[in-house]
């Protein structure tokens, strides 16, 4: 019996209600009115097995939390459920009807490939395997053995049984314009019409690989042929004697490498006695530059106090100058005019007496 996948229940859960739309066995014909939401279902089962994206309508942004798809694969019923709302959150599946799934534990599934995180497996693989759909990899160019492959997805598959309203007709529907898109559909199509076997397929990735390490072998050796000719070497004999020659030097600088560390291993106790001398001398040189340091101290002291001494000795000299250049103060005795008594002139005991501004003399008071 051929593998199938029948939809039997498109579930959105509401906030109030849940909204359901049960399918039959065979044709389902959907009709109604311009935008009464018809297309929304199709893009509703579309997401649920996969697609990348949806579009909402304002009505389901305001009443919907969630999208679940009732399916039943090969006689198994299971439950899918995806959050609408980010199409990055894991898709969970339940070994059950909708209404049972509170009684079942969920697997949860990446939506693609491109996230890369530790997980059961892709919702595609989950797909592919209850369908007993063999997992491959297919060529992006079929006419290059080196091509390179691309895994084979559900989307891959499902993209020609679910088809836009939009796209139906189009110049576009299977890329014929762009050669990549187009040379990859048509390596989908052999594998719908069976015409891609699982094992041709495994070879042809063995050989996609293996000749991908031939072109890197072919590489390394246009440039380890380049190398050759611009080392004019003539031939391999002439190579390997300079490469036995600096082979010989190696050894040579090994042995030579090993008699030094033996040498240093010897001379350990002379290093050690060095290396004691070595630090007395380094605390010598801290004291004598202790040492140093005080000196200079106190030179700097002695040298100011030289400085004062050297500036008391000039005003000294200087005073003695103006004493030489001045003369002495000879002290004289005279007679009264009056008593004829002897009168001494000394000028600490003169008291002066400040006359008059208007007067034109003044003369000192003398006191008998």
């Amino acid at each position: 019996m051929s593998s199938y996948l029948k939809i039997e229940k498109l579930i959105l859960v509401g906030v109030r209600k849940n909204y359901v739309i049960s399918f039959n066995s065979g044709v389902n014909i959907i009709y109604g009115d311009s935008d009464t939401g018809k297309s929304s279902i199709l893009e509703f089962i579309n997401y649920l097995l996969g697609a990348s994206s949806i579009e909402l309508a304002d009505e389901i942004t305001a009443t919907v939390e969630y999208a679940a798809l009732e399916i039943k694969i090969n006689g198994i019923d299971y439950t899918i459920k995806r959050d609408i709302y980010d199409n990055k959150v894991y898709i969970e599946v339940y070994r059950c009807k909708f209404n049972d799934c509170k009684n079942h534990y969920p697997t949860k599934y990446l939506p693609n490939f491109n996230k890369k995180q530790d997980l059961d497996q892709f919702f595609s693989d989950f797909l592919l395997d209850s369908l007993n759909f063999p997992k491959v990899k297919i060529k992006e160019s079929p006419s290059k053995e080196n091509s390179n492959m691309k895994r084979l997805g559900f989307r891959g598959l499902f993209k020609y049984c679910y088809l836009n309203q939009d796209d139906v007709g189009s110049k576009g529907f299977l890329d014929l314009g762009n050669w990549v898109k187009h040379s990859t559909n048509k390596e989908v199509f052999k594998y719908i019409f069976n015409v891609l076997y699982s094992s041709i397929a495994e070879l042809e990735v063995d050989i996609s690989e293996k000749s991908k390490i031939r072109d890197s072998i072919k590489q390394k050796h246009l440039v380890i042929s380049e190398f050759l000719r611009e080392t004019d070497y003539e031939n391999l004999s002439e190579l390997d004697e300079i490469i036995g020659s600096i082979d010989s030097n190696l050894e040579d600088l090994n042995v030579a490498l090993l008699k030094i560390n033996k040498d240093m291993v010897a001379n350990s106790d002379t290093y050690s006695e060095i290396k004691s001398i070595f630090n007395e001398l380094l605390l010598k040189e801290k004291s004598v530059s202790i040492e140093i340091n005080l000196t200079n101290n106190i030179i700097d002291k002695y040298s100011r106090l030289k400085n004062d001494y050297e500036n008391d000795i000039s005003k000294v000299k200087g005073l003695k100058l103006a004493k030489e250049r001045m003369g002495e103060i000879n002290i004289e005795s005279r007679s009264c005019p009056i008593c004829d008594n002897k009168i001494i002139l000394s000028q600490e005991n003169i008291p002066f007496q400040n006359t008059p501004t208007e007067s034109k003399y003044s003369y000192p008071l003398i006191i008998i």
